[in-house]
């Protein structure tokens, strides 16, 4: 399976991505209050060239949904769902009222319980499952040095899970890198985009 990943691009467009058979969109699809959406009045994926299915969570940035993006796609945002047998995305999204809000531990811990929730109801014993989050579950060198990088919410759930895969955004210094936490391989995204292959 290919998988496009890609987060942060704050309203501007994204490089294409070729032959893909989903998207995971990271958080942070829209820009600053003034510019949300750059020259889009709506957006939908199959506007961004994009023909598979698109799974997205909500960053800060994406506090309302002007250009229908989230409402186009499948907001995963305290959501488990099933993507291939046996494989499941879990979703961890926020947003306050204003881009420049950032969550705080207290904000991340309820979002982190609903998607296990959901978890509870969809998987059985056997089954992997992707973690998609805008926000932090690890930093790629272990020392967090950015305000509101890592949550303990998100590490817990990742050790709960034992995801195969992390796709992570919010800090732009860390996009494009990867590391490995808990037996999976995490990566940060960014506005660039990258295709990975998962095996089913």
């Amino acid at each position: 399976m290919k998988i496009g990943i890609v987060s942060d691009n704050h309203g501007r467009p994204f490089s294409t991505l070729g032959n893909i058979d989903l998207l995971f969109h990271a958080g942070d699809f829209y820009g600053h209050e003034k510019n949300p959406f750059g020259q889009w009045e709506t957006i939908q994926p199959g506007d961004l060239g994009i023909a598979c299915p698109v799974y997205a969570v909500k960053g800060n940035h994406d506090y309302a949904d002007p250009a229908n993006f989230f409402s186009g796609s499948r907001d995963l945002s305290e959501k488990c769902q099933q993507i291939a047998p046996g494989l499941f995305v879990v979703g961890v999204g926020w947003h306050g009222e204003r881009f420049y809000d950032l969550p705080n531990e207290s904000d991340i811990e309820p979002v982190c319980k609903q998607a296990l929730e959901d978890c509870g109801r969809k998987m059985i014993a056997g089954d992997r499952s992707i973690l998609l989050s805008h926000y932090g579950v690890i930093a790629p060198d272990a020392v967090a040095t950015h305000v509101n990088s890592v949550y303990s919410a998100l590490t817990r759930i990742a050790l709960v899970l034992k995801p195969a895969l992390i796709v992570q955004g919010h800090v732009h210094e860390w996009a494009g890198m990867s590391c490995f936490y808990a037996g999976a391989t995490c990566i940060f995204a960014g506005p660039e985009p990258v295709v990975i292959n998962l095996s089913e």
